[in-house]
């Protein structure tokens, strides 16, 4: 499928000051410019460290390779480097997670120590986690842009981000807070899942929501709104235009909190509704009172 297609496994070992990272980028020339990212964060705060690139596609890791994202590519995953690796990193699409440390589980008996970087973490309440040999330690970084590919990939898009923990400090946290990363603790999977509905998954509801009724309009009528479209409009919408492969995945991985969401955003424009065709000025007021209160509490 496109989203297997997609995979991104990263793996990232230090050991003596030299790490070695590998990092499966993506197919049909697609790559996941966040993975890449992180790529570049490390070159810059840890230099010497190695990345071998593993991919189907070899434009794609011809490309990585050139850009120096990654030191030299591999086609597969080898179960020898893995056990002489001191940390694993699995930077995937949410449907790719379990698949992948199923692999891993099946071909490397050593145990390893692998972080996990999705953005859903309630994947992880598995068996295939539970009952692994190796320690998975689940974080997520928390940064990103609404496009995708190997010529989006900078440092500059990570570097001082919040990095979502769950552990106490540890070694692993160490290394993390050395590449500019800002720990955030999250009590529990289930606590994360709901705040990236609250601030990622479900801001790209919204955001999607209002193209896709204009999505309605005649073509010369859109290209009329084109022409007196300005900022409001940009902001609004900017993250509907990430990636499907990414929405679709976050919203399959997050389902249950997404109908839930959906559900809070009806009954929350109902009330709206009701607000105007009562032409109650009051309680229009503290619903959008309410609104920008709220906004500016949890914007910086």
């Amino acid at each position: 499928s496109m989203m297997q297609d997609f995979t991104d496994l990263l793996k990232l070992v230090e050991s003596q000051g030299r790490a070695s990272q590998f990092e499966r980028l993506g197919g049909a020339g697609s790559m996941a410019a966040d993975d890449l990212r992180m790529n570049a964060l490390v070159k810059q705060y840890s230099p010497n460290t190695t990345i071998v690139g593993m991919d189907t596609n070899a434009q794609s890791l011809a490309t990585a390779n050139t850009k120096g994202l990654i030191d030299s590519p591999a086609d597969y995953l080898d179960p020898n480097t893995l056990v002489s690796s001191d940390l694993v990193i699995i930077a995937s699409p949410i449907s790719t997670v379990v698949p992948i440390i199923q692999t891993i589980n099946a071909t490397v008996t050593t145990p390893c120590t692998i972080v996990e970087f999705s953005s859903v973490k309630s994947i992880l309440s598995t068996p295939a986690i539970a009952n692994s040999h190796h320690t998975i330690v689940a974080m997520h970084p928390m940064g990103g842009l609404d496009v995708h590919g190997v010529d989006h990939a900078s440092p500059n898009v990570l570097e001082g981000c919040p990095m979502i923990v769950f552990s106490p400090k540890n070694s692993i946290q160490e290394w993390i807070e050395s590449c500019s990363f800002q720990p955030i603790h999250c009590p529990s999977y289930t606590i994360h899942d709901e705040w990236m509905m609250h601030i990622s998954h479900g801001p790209y509801i919204l955001a999607s929501l209002l193209p896709h009724i204009l999505s309605k309009k005649k073509d010369h009528e859109l290209e009329q709104l084109k022409t007196v479209s300005a900022g409001g409009f940009r902001d609004t919408t900017r993250v509907s235009n990430s990636a499907i492969e990414w929405g679709m995945d976050v919203l399959k991985g997050n389902k249950s909190n997404a109908i839930a969401f959906i559900k809070q955003i009806i009954a929350s424009l109902q009330t709206l509704q009701t607000h105007l065709e009562t032409n109650d000025e009051h309680q229009l007021h503290h619903w959008l009172s309410l609104a920008k209160t709220t906004r500016n509490t949890i914007v910086q």
